[in-house]
């Protein structure tokens, strides 16, 4: 597992438990590794046979850091190794967020300005996801539409 350091040590409620995605997996997974995003970005480790990367790449608003997560990924991967990338390509919420009058277009989104902070919501859908990753060596196997997400499944090229 890879995050960032925030997202791997907030506290949140995880099966109606107040829990860090960190502790919860160690627990529930103890066998799993888990990575901070940047760490991960500098010394990748091989070998892995499956990666699962949900609802990431829409949540990155800088183009670099999402190269650098896909070169990671790949470079991850054993030879017969899988990847599934999961994005959500509609949702209400990104929606009525758009409609802000202070939203700003970018990348794959937009950027929604508060008093203190902003967020950042992207939407891929299915072929923007398939170009993207098709640009770093990922061989598409299987691609499709299940609800509000996409899904494309893929292996090193």
């Amino acid at each position: 597992m890879v995050d960032s350091d925030v997202q791997l040590n907030r506290v949140q409620i995880i099966d109606e438990e107040y829990t860090s995605v960190r502790a919860y997996v160690e627990k529930k997974w103890p066998e799993s590794r888990i990575h901070e995003l940047k760490a991960f970005w500098k010394n990748p480790l091989y070998g892995y046979h499956f990666v699962l990367c949900a609802n990431v790449l829409s949540a990155i608003p800088c183009p670099r850091a999402r190269a650098r997560s896909l070169r990671s990924i790949h470079a991850t991967l054993s030879e017969s190794g899988q990847v599934l990338f999961v994005n959500q390509h509609t949702n209400s919420y990104f929606t009525k967020a758009k409609r802000h009058p202070n939203a700003i277009a970018h990348l794959n989104g937009w950027i929604a300005p508060s008093n203190t902070t902003a967020s950042y919501y992207g939407v891929l859908n299915r072929e923007v996801v398939i170009k993207l990753i098709s640009r770093f060596g990922f061989v598409i196997e299987k691609a499709w539409i299940e609800g509000q997400s996409n899904y494309v499944l893929a292996h090193k090229g």
